[in-house]
């Protein structure tokens, strides 16, 4: 009782620091209020679980964060944050030092984006915990990815979407809130993400096989290109050597988009074993034997739904992951903070002033500006109609038990309530409150159009290819304020 007691009258405490009202800023003394209080629920009660699947990644809080970096460190790090220089760091997590933590910028739109803006310096940062210390973790944990929230005025994102994949069954990060503090000087709500890297693996795959980040070659953003972006000029993409994952030869130097990008050590047998199966791909041989098949129809049908177009199904060729197991290859998902049809609007899709063609875009035809032939590990299911049956099987299931069930829309209110108190004493925020409330509803009602057409592309009243749609018998999503979920602007 006496413990209930206590821990009733620390969270009153953490209610009151967080209710303040008037300017967004926080407050120097309600932060270090804030933190005393978590210090002494942490010191009585236990800062976190031995495993940080349900410590860190607890999601029914938001954890303290507090970085210790020299000041010329920190200052070196906001003038040049595209040279992503590791510095050693002291973290604070609910309480719990850490010492020697590499501490660096991430990115590369977002970062170049909020660098020129001019008005703020709220970069996405990375934590590797043991690139001071051999061998350290925190309670399993490699390396921690503090979002930013570029481009998500609501804040949710990319938790959801992470939340979703795991709900379907496909292995996806982690994914918590923690309000961030630099030197003691708070930062602001950001989006805690698992790195997918050995601590992803051993938590949710075998562990033991080979791990790739393909990526097409990242051209450095300056202000004149950032400009063309937002202006809606397309950059046309080509010269890819891999991570389109068609076939080209044997060689594994003719793949460096895959094998440069190796999070796992380098290994030619599981290089061998990747071109291979990119070979039987190409050759039309049933892919059964080298994909995991049904892992990666659960993927695209999440990731379909989701309408990412930062991704393997637009032009960038980045932002997933292919894990090899030694016997069959999966695809993991990555990067959604762009999700829910807005990498950028008016840049790839041209349809913000027409949400009716993003939310019924057909799930048969989800590649934007590319072509069936570009991307050989969607192909395979659209091209076969035993394929495209358990693909539109598991449409139906995530349909059913999150959307229609209601799930997802309980998750995001729950979300929606934790996090709202910290968005409103967010002192870096690129939006304000009443622009994060309007973005979460927006997204929850986009997401409940986007599940009717779905429905009807299943039950045939709506053609699941766009362009054999009938435009009559589209959901009616005018209502929708696509640009209110976010873009690539910087307030």
């Amino acid at each position: 009782m006496k413990k209930i007691f206590s821990i009733m009258i620390i969270m009153m405490l953490l209610v009151s620091l967080y209710t303040v009202s008037g300017s967004a800023a926080v407050p120097e003394t309600p932060v270090i209020a804030y933190e005393e209080a978590l210090d002494t629920l942490n010191d009585e009660y236990g800062a976190a679980e031995a495993d940080y699947e349900t410590g860190l990644f607890d999601t029914n809080r938001v954890h303290t964060i507090d970085v210790r970096i020299a000041e010329s460190d920190w200052q070196d790090l906001l003038t040049h944050p595209e040279e992503k220089t590791k510095y050693k760091a002291d973290i604070v997590i609910d309480g719990e030092s850490v010492e020697q933590v590499s501490f660096s910028a991430k990115g590369n739109s977002s970062l170049a984006i909020v660098k020129y803006s001019g008005s703020s310096t709220r970069y996405s940062f990375k934590l590797n915990f043991g690139k001071g210390i051999k061998g350290q973790t925190f309670h399993g944990l490699d390396k921690l990815n503090l979002q930013n929230c570029f481009g998500d005025a609501s804040y949710m994102k990319e938790y959801l979407s992470y939340w979703l994949f795991r709900q379907m069954g496909v292995p996806a990060p982690l994914a918590a809130y923690g309000f961030l503090s630099i030197n003691g000087e708070a930062q602001g709500l950001y989006v805690l993400v698992e790195e997918v890297d050995r601590s992803f693996m051993n938590r949710s795959l075998d562990g033991t096989g080979a791990l790739y980040k393909p990526s097409w070659p990242e051209h450095p953003l300056d202000e004149e290109r950032l400009r063309e972006i937002k202006s809606g000029i397309v950059m046309e993409v080509s010269g890819a050597h891999g991570a389109d994952l068609v076939y080209t030869d044997d060689k594994a130097e003719s793949y460096p988009d895959i094998f440069d990008h190796a999070v796992t050590k380098r290994d030619p047998e599981s290089e061998q074993r990747v071109i291979h199966a990119l070979k039987e791909l190409s050759e039309g041989k049933d892919p059964g034997a080298v994909l995991d098949t049904d892992e990666i129809i659960r993927y695209f049908a999440v990731h379909n739904v989701l309408m990412n177009y930062d991704s393997y199904t637009g032009q960038m060729l980045h932002n997933y992951y292919l894990y090899d197991s030694s016997e069959t290859l999966q695809f993991l998902p990555w990067d959604y903070n762009l999700g829910f049809g807005t990498f950028p609007l008016d840049a790839i899709i041209g349809n913000v002033n027409n949400p009716d063609l993003v939310v019924n875009q057909g799930i048969d035809t989800p590649l934007v500006r590319t072509s069936l032939k570009e991307r050989p590990m969607w192909n395979w299911i659209v091209s076969d109609e035993t394929y495209l049956a358990r693909y539109h099987e598991a449409m139906e299931q995530l349909i059913t038990d999150q959307f229609e069930s209601g799930a997802f829309f309980q998750e995001a209110d729950r979300v929606q309530k934790l996090i709202t108190p910290y968005i409103e004493q967010d002192p870096t925020a690129f939006y304000t409150p009443e622009e994060a409330e309007k973005a979460c509803e927006t997204l929850k009602d986009l997401s409940a159009l986007r599940a009717e057409s779905i429905r009807r592309q299943l039950n045939g009243t709506l053609a699941a290819d766009t362009d054999l749609q009938d435009p009559t018998a589209r959901v009616d999503a005018s209502g929708i304020d696509l640009l209110s979920l976010g873009s690539f602007e910087v307030n």
